[in-house]
């Protein structure tokens, strides 16, 4: 029962035009912000590690998925909130509840098809990045040999465990409140309180201590990588 759950919201997903937008977001952001690195435009310059990475090293990309992940927190707010709280809104629960369906199967498979779409979504982030290495008018000075290993190791350290993670929190909300609402509310709030955090962080004196607070290893990573 529960992967037939699981199937069903699948479907459901892929025939939703927001996925598809999400999708296409995340990796043309992804997209700019690879040749913007890589010295496409003149007039505007990113780096990461002070400019003396390769822009597609490991710990370049282990940046760049990291960070655009953290502000696609409204979109895992969007997926998995939409996930507990649609039965609600079409007034189709009290069919559900009284269905020979266990919770465990109800639940998980809602939840579950919600994170593999998520997965599918965030991996645009890689496939643009990915893209944006390889236009010709790029800095190819910038750019060293792509590995596929630089750009899974991300997802498998920071993207998927925050994601598992925020997830469950907006899920779990959504369907006990029965309403969408403080689901984006608090995605809202969590990223806005997560950039004032990271800015006080940066000033602790002990290091390991703001590695810890930090949530999504944002700062953990700068330290094992620090030198």
């Amino acid at each position: 029962m529960l992967m037939a759950i699981v199937r069903f919201d699948l479907r459901q997903h892929f025939r939703a035009i927001s996925t598809y937008i999400y999708f296409l977001l995340l990796g043309a952001i992804g997209f700019l912000l690879m040749v913007t690195a890589a010295g496409a435009f003149q007039s505007a310059a990113v780096a990461m590690g002070g400019g003396k990475v390769l822009v597609n090293s490991p710990y370049g990309l282990a940046e760049f998925i990291s960070l655009l992940s953290y502000f696609g927190m409204l979109v895992i707010s969007a997926i998995t909130g939409r996930a507990a709280f649609q039965d609600f809104d079409y007034q189709m629960h009290s069919f559900f509840f009284t269905a020979p369906i266990s919770k465990t199967a109800y639940l998980g498979g809602r939840f579950l098809a919600s994170m593999v779409i998520l997965v599918a979504i965030f991996s645009s982030i890689a496939i643009g990045l990915a893209l944006g290495t390889v236009m010709p008018f790029i800095d190819k000075v910038r750019v060293g040999p792509n590995h596929f290993a630089a750009y899974a190791q991300p997802y498998l350290v920071m993207v998927i465990p925050n994601m598992l993670i925020m997830g469950a929190l907006f899920f779990s909300m959504a369907a006990l409140s029965r309403r969408i609402l403080p689901v984006y509310m608090t995605s809202v709030i969590l990223l806005i309180g997560y950039m004032i955090a990271m800015s006080i962080s940066n000033k602790l004196e002990d290091k390991f201590i703001a590695a810890l607070l930090d949530p999504f290893g944002q700062i953990a990573m700068g330290r094992v990588t620090e030198y």
